[in-house]
C-alpha cells in the first residue's frame, strides 16, 4: 500500500516514541518492509526504503481518507475484544488492493453492501453520509457514522 501512494521511505522518529513503542515499531517495520530495507539508523531516526512488491499483493482492505482516529471504550464486543471504532465525516474512502479482478461485498457492522466488481490493483470506494455530519458537543470533529468493523469478502464467502 505504501508503494501505491508513492512512498519511497518510512522514517521512524525515535524521540516521539517511548523506548518500548520504538522497539515494537522497529520490529513491525523489519517484518513488513524487510530488515534489509533499512537505509539509515542513529539515535534520532531509523529510515527504511519502500520497495514495490515483486508480485501482486493479497487482497487487502484499508481506510483511506475521511476517517478520524481510532477510539475505544472499556466495553467488550460479543467476542470479548475491546470495542473499537473510527468515526466517518460527511464522506470517507476505503481502499482495496486485489491481485486479480473480483466480485466482492463490503461488510460494515451497520449493513452489508450489494455485490460489486473490483479490478486488479488498487480500487477506492467512496462512502457518503446521506444525512451529512454534525459536531458532537465540544468535540470539533464533524461526525456522521461510527464504523466498528469493516470487512471485504468475495461473493459466497461468509
Amino acid at each position: 500500500m505504501l508503494a501505491e501512494y508513492g512512498a519511497k521511505h518510512v522514517v521512524i522518529e525515535k524521540a516521539l516514541l517511548s523506548s518500548s513503542n520504538g522497539e515494537r515499531l522497529r520490529r513491525v517495520a523489519d517484518a513488513v518492509l524487510g530488515e534489509t530495507s533499512m537505509v539509515y539508523d542513529d539515535e534520532i531516526i531509523t529510515a527504511y526504503h519502500v520497495t514495490p512488491p515483486a508480485s501482486p499483493p493479497t487482497q487487502t482492505l484499508w481506510l483511506d481518507t475521511g476517517w478520524s482516529y481510532l477510539e475505544q471504550s472499556g466495553e467488550s464486543d460479543p467476542s470479548g475484544r475491546t470495542r473499537r471504532w473510527r468515526w466517518m465525516a460527511d464522506a470517507a474512502r476505503v481502499g482495496v488492493m486485489s491481485p486479480r479482478p473480483a466480485t466482492v461485498r463490503l461488510r460494515l457492522s451497520v449493513r452489508e453492501t450489494p455485490a460489486f466488481d473490483i479490478h486488479d490493483g488498487a480500487t477506492y470506494i467512496d462512502i457518503s453520509s446521506l444525512d451529512g455530519s454534525e459536531p458532537a458537543g465540544v468535540d470539533p470533529r464533524r461526525l456522521s457514522v461510527a464504523v466498528f468493523q469493516l470487512k471485504l469478502g468475495g461473493v459466497g464467502v461468509p
